[in-house]
């Protein structure tokens, strides 16, 4: 036998010794809430949300997330069998919380001779029961995976953000078993039986294939309007079933506004958000992006609740200023090809724990920041992780922004550098004096960088403009640097990277 062919044998068959024939995919709603409308229903004639969730929605969506990865992560053929064999089985099983059905009326304005013509739109929603473990549900898939079709469906889940419309975030990923709090629901048989609601679902049936959830070839063209144009009411190769869901999981029809929980503590560690502007977003912006993004959420917190939030402000609450650094740091990250800003992380130092509700709810509500230009910045949550990653320990570390030093040169105090300020602080965070070097003038990491900054003076501030240092650290012995340092740290300045052997992060 050749040699390939023997290669390919053995990689086959030790995919088939830990090939599993149960995949259960979880769904942690991050705001506790699922907006989704049911396919092919007229928006106006809504009686509710699409509850159960949809498998066939699933499927789609994990479609999407390879279309929207660049370059993309594996190959069209790798993309369809996982699909196919997700869709061509029969119908998940599903895990369910106890829900409460919501809506929220909202106008649409319509371009007409009348300025005051407008239609009047439903947003349905289920809200998942109170408390961290209410926030999830399951598909249970009955299929047989191997282990490469296993890590192609973990990498799909992770790029994927939401479940439904925009406003459901999640996070998906694959459980062994399904949270002890959920109940399952199955299919439902032609019999009708007390105590349960028939619940109608779109799922994949028949001769499924995966192109199906995008394109229809017979008609040509985009899904969506090739089933416009033929006047399909579903999708190809699906069909509606019913699910049995017991009576206890649907407890009541709330009233008709935002549901918050404010019960509910999400562990929530940090979320990423992108950041996206018609003219480049440049580094010395950086400080005046956080703040921005800083001052649209904690507005909208105070909004909803009336109240100041400490982790998101950094103020207790006679106003003083938090100590500790255990509230939100708000660090923009230049991109290391161009310098410019392309994205943000709100590292949350206590967040594993559980926060609010209501801070996730206003840090995922931000959406558009304006700094000094006319040019609004568009900002997308586009991850949120329950823990951050250990801390590397390095010898060697490097500025991923300048360090600016908190004490200004002025007559009478003594002589400090801003270097040497920089060892005295690092002193005081790992118990170790480092070498400080400047990185060299050269290219996009120069020596000196001009950023807008907070000036504060008698319990105000103003923006000023100061100038900030790039520097290379030097340890005897691996520590771990936990947070930046220096003036306005909380906003991006003086961040640390570990580097390796050849001077690269890590």
């Amino acid at each position: 036998m050749p040699v390939r062919a023997r290669d390919r044998n053995r990689r086959h068959l030790r995919e088939e010794v830990v090939a599993v024939s149960r995949v259960i995919v979880q769904v942690n709603l991050l705001s506790g809430r699922y907006h989704a409308h049911p396919w092919g229903e007229a928006q106006h004639a809504m009686a509710g949300p699409e509850w159960p969730p949809s498998p066939w929605r699933l499927l789609r969506g994990l479609a999407a997330a390879w279309f929207d990865a660049n370059p993309h992560p594996f190959s069209e053929t790798e993309r369809d069998d996982l699909l196919q064999a997700l869709g061509t089985g029969s119908p998940p099983a599903l895990w369910l919380p106890p829900v409460s059905f919501a809506e929220i009326p909202y106008y649409q304005p319509i371009l007409t001779s009348t300025p005051q013509d407008r239609v009047l739109h439903f947003d349905h929603f289920a809200v998942l029961s109170e408390g961290n473990e209410g926030s999830c549900f399951c598909f249970d898939f009955d299929v047989v995976l191997s282990a490469r079709q296993q890590s192609v469906l973990a990498q799909l889940l992770a790029r994927m953000t939401y479940l439904g419309r925009a406003e459901s975030r999640a996070r998906l990923s694959l459980v062994d078993t399904p949270s002890e709090h959920l109940s399952r629901v199955a299919p439902a048989d032609g019999r009708s039986s007390s105590g349960y609601i028939r619940r109608r679902v779109l799922v994949a049936r028949g001769t499924f294939l995966a192109t199906g959830l995008w394109a229809a070839k017979s008609e040509g063209g985009h899904l969506v309007q090739a089933m416009i144009d033929a006047g399909r009411k579903r999708p190809p190769n699906t069909d509606w079933i019913d699910y049995g869901l017991p009576s206890a999981l649907v407890r009541r029809q709330l009233a008709r506004r935002a549901v918050t929980a404010p019960a509910r503590r999400p562990r929530v560690a940090a979320v990423r958000f992108g950041l996206f502007r018609r003219v480049p977003i440049r580094l010395p912006e950086l400080v005046q992006v956080a703040r921005a993004i800083r001052d649209q959420a904690t507005t909208s917190f105070n909004a909803r609740t009336g109240g100041t939030s400490r982790r998101l402000t950094g103020r207790a609450a006679d106003g003083s200023i938090a100590t500790g650094h255990q509230h939100a740091f708000w660090l923009p990250k230049p991109d290391r090809r161009t310098g410019r800003l392309r994205s943000l992380t709100v590292w949350l130092p206590d967040g594993a724990d559980g926060i609010d509700q209501r801070e996730l709810d206003a840090l995922l509500g931000v959406q558009h920041i304006l700094c000094d230009d006319d040019y609004p910045i568009l900002v997308v949550a586009e991850r949120v992780a329950e823990m951050c990653p250990e801390p590397t320990p390095s010898r060697r570390w490097q500025a991923v922004t300048p360090f600016l030093a908190p004490l200004h040169s002025r007559r009478g105090r003594r002589a400090l550098t801003p270097s040497e300020q920089l060892q005295r602080m690092m002193e005081g965070i790992t118990g170790a004096i480092p070498r400080v070097t400047s990185v060299s003038g050269s290219g996009l990491l120069g020596r000196l960088t001009t950023v807008r900054t907070h000036f504060y003076q008698r319990g105000t501030w103003r923006w000023t403009t100061r100038v900030a240092c790039w520097f290379k650290l030097e340890f005897d012995q691996p520590v771990v640097l936990p947070r930046p340092v220096g003036a306005d740290a909380h906003f991006g300045l003086g961040q640390f990277a570990p580097v390796d052997a050849e001077g690269g992060e890590r």
